[in-house]
């Protein structure tokens, strides 16, 4: 017997319906549908789907002027352009040029949408998108400067590098420290 407390699961229709009507990156946008919507997520927009790619392609942080948005205003709204000067190759002088859009900031989505599309269409830049991550040269732990002797710091008691307690010992030994 069920418990009165107990949550049914969902069925296919409810709240989780619209989300099938939005189209996705790929799929040629529906004309006067928002861009954002065209992603699904707002907050996985097309520009920052682009961003996290490029930086991806280029295996760094993002800075000013890699991906650069120009937006002008045309018959009907907005009309914006992209270009990202530090892709490899041909890409950097690549210009994607997006939909007519009666806000700025769908403007700029669109030609994002656009110009993501292109990107994840090649091969070259796919394959630089998924390589593995390059090898961390450092470690948290081990990375710290040893200092003066190699006495670390931190945590319980006095911890002496091997090497620094090798010396000690001969030293300490040496000058019959130790009572034998």
């Amino acid at each position: 017997m069920p418990k009165a407390g107990k949550k049914r699961k969902a069925s296919g229709g409810g709240a989780g319906a619209p989300a099938a009507q939005m189209a996705r990156l790929g799929e040629p946008m529906v004309p006067g549908m928002s861009p954002v919507a065209a992603v699904g997520n707002p907050a996985t927009s097309a520009k920052s789907e682009l961003n996290s790619t490029c930086s991806k392609i280029m295996r760094r942080v993002m800075e000013k002027g890699d991906v650069m948005y120009e937006t002008h205003t045309v018959e009907g709204g907005y009309q914006s352009t992209v270009t990202m000067p530090k892709l490899p190759n041909e890409w950097g002088q690549q210009v994607w040029a997006g939909e007519v859009c009666t806000k700025r900031q769908d403007a700029e989505q669109s030609v994002a949408a656009i110009a993501l599309e292109a990107i994840r269409a090649d091969p070259e830049l796919m394959a630089a998108f998924n390589a593995p991550q390059k090898p961390k040269n450092w470690s948290p732990c081990g990375s710290k400067g040893k200092g003066k002797g190699g006495v670390m710091k931190g945590g319980k008691g006095l911890q002496v590098a091997a090497n620094a307690a090798n010396q000690w010992n001969a030293a300490a030994m040496g000058m019959g420290g130790w009572g034998f």
